[in-house]
């Protein structure tokens, strides 16, 4: 019944032996990574692993984009909350390096962490002769060395290039799903979301056991959603959410695939199973705050003011609260929170438990109202743009508490 476990046994058994798994340690790994989503899947805790084909994620993708929209209050300026395809394809693991190439120790020392200092390295080493400079003959025919050409082109954004070396490259040694993964991220940069969908999924019909091709196909399948107007979206979002949730349950190394997982939940009406991933993203994670934020907007957006309740109002409020004081975030959020419960109160509604503080102050029209009020200031004081400065007070002034004088 497990998906990945089937997409093994169909490469396991292909009629063509060359497509069959190579070795017992290559279907091992693939085995153990199958294993490792079944059990996380059947008791419910990450059962997480080290790939020995592929990188960890290089940074992350789609963490900022619903926080990322409070910065209105910040500059003035909207913000969109769609993926960034560049962005997507820069955080995404890379194959590692086979250890046993000959160009191996070559590439090791070629390999900067400026791509333009990599492809004059490898320049260099193919001038003066890379079977000489590696010390061993095969090296000069070696595949991985056109493949971190390809990479360093695409760091680059020159994706175009990239995908003329990997022609190359495979007219020279047929297929290979190091190939489809670069072409995929070269797709990405080229906002062709589609095909790098197929080379992606071509990846993972090789290597069942792999995180990383699920979760570039989680990515690119939400790309779609955003940025083209599909026949069925509701194949592109079960896809999605496939891919991102077993991601996630498996491995919580891969954060991008929580933020991910929690978009797809929302955007289906399913808000308490969206904070409840991103509840799930740890402590000790980089991305924690924007996790704890990101719920808290979860909780309040997309939704009518008639249709919030106060339960649903203090808890985001006591989310926001939590935030720590060096959050540079936290003031806008605070806003947010307090103008929506300005709000409610306007509606016609009344707390149950008005000497209960909500962001400590009274939960009442007053006390909201002057909160609200505060924290304009306070963001108009801290913008850089005097137009900006100016919208601020004068809505600071229309939210101010009413007076006689």
């Amino acid at each position: 019944d497990n998906e990945f476990f089937h997409r093994l046994l169909l490469r396991a058994t292909d009629p063509d032996p060359k497509k069959r798994f190579q070795s017992a340690e290559e279907i091992a790994g693939q085995l153990t990574g199958v294993l490792r989503e079944i059990l996380a899947e059947q008791t419910g805790q990450e059962n997480p692993g080290l790939s020995l084909v592929f990188s960890r994620q290089r940074t992350s993708f789609g963490t900022d984009e619903l926080v990322g929209q409070t910065d209105v209050y910040v500059d003035g300026v909207s913000h969109d909350a769609a993926l960034d395809p560049r962005e997507v394809a820069h955080a995404l693991p890379i194959p590692l390096v086979d250890p046993t190439d000959p160009s191996a120790p070559l590439l090791a020392a070629a390999v900067h962490s400026e791509p333009s200092q990599t492809l004059d390295a490898l320049k260099h080493a193919r001038e003066n002769g890379i079977d000489r400079t590696s010390g061993t003959p095969a090296a000069a025919i070696s595949g991985e060395v056109r493949l971190a050409e390809a990479k360093a082109h695409l760091d680059l954004g020159d994706p175009e290039t990239a995908l003329s070396v990997l022609d190359e490259l495979q007219q020279s040694i047929g297929d290979h799903w190091k190939i489809e993964w670069y072409r995929g991220l070269a797709a990405l940069q080229l906002d062709r979301f589609e095909p790098a969908f197929s080379h992606f999924e071509t990846v993972l019909t090789a290597l069942p056991g792999e995180a990383a091709p699920k979760l570039a196909l989680a990515a690119t399948a939400e790309l779609i959603l955003q940025h083209w107007e599909s026949d069925d979206p509701d194949q592109w979002c079960r896809f999605s959410e496939k891919y991102y949730r077993t991601v996630w349950r498996t491995e919580r190394n891969y954060v991008s695939a929580a933020f991910g997982l929690a978009r797809q939940l929302a955007d289906h009406g399913n808000k308490k199973a969206a904070i409840a991933a991103l509840d799930e993203v740890p402590t000790s994670s980089r991305h924690y705050n924007v996790a704890r934020m990101s719920s808290a907007l979860t909780m309040l957006s997309g939704v009518p003011i008639a249709e919030l309740d106060e339960s649903t109002l203090r808890e985001a409020a006591r989310r926001v609260r939590a935030l720590p004081a060096e959050e540079s975030r936290s003031l806008q959020m605070r806003t947010l929170v307090l103008g929506t419960a300005l709000d409610w109160i306007r509606y016609g509604n009344r707390s149950h438990t008005e000497l209960e503080p909500i962001l400590d102050l009274p939960f009442t029209e007053q006390g909201l109202r002057t909160g609200a009020e505060a924290c304009l200031r306070a963001l108009a004081r801290a913008t850089t743009s005097r137009t900006h400065r100016y919208a601020l007070v004068d809505r600071a002034n229309a939210v101010r508490p009413r007076s006689n004088f």
